[in-house]
């Protein structure tokens, strides 16, 4: 069974911090320190959950190291297939078109 946190436990803080300030060497301590915490389950504290690899492919599209990251929590163990969970985006899987490459130009 995956760790699960919620969104305002510490390590979840850091670790959402981590990939979003794309900051590859804390992101890699808070793996090495928390074994799971790459495929944890991050409870929004209503009923929704979602995954690192969610966070690393949030809006706006692209964190700074975005595929340093995604690589790092790959190695880590994280599942690409793993879905959210509640609210809008139920059941979006990573392995989607991220939005860094859905184009946001007007069409008519």
């Amino acid at each position: 069974m995956p760790l699960t946190l919620a969104s305002d436990d510490p390590v979840a803080v850091a670790l959402v911090q981590a990939i979003r300030t794309g900051d590859t060497g804390w992101l890699q301590r808070l793996l090495d320190e928390h074994p799971g915490l790459a495929s944890a389950r991050l409870h929004d504290g209503k009923r929704g959950s979602r995954t690192p690899l969610h966070v690393a492919t949030d809006w706006p599209g692209y964190f700074p190291n975005g595929p340093a990251i995604v690589r790092l929590l790959a190695v880590a163990g994280a599942d690409p297939s793993a879905p959210v969970t509640g609210g809008r985006h139920s059941k979006r899987r990573c392995t989607g078109r991220p939005a860094a490459t859905t184009s946001t130009w007007p069409t008519r």
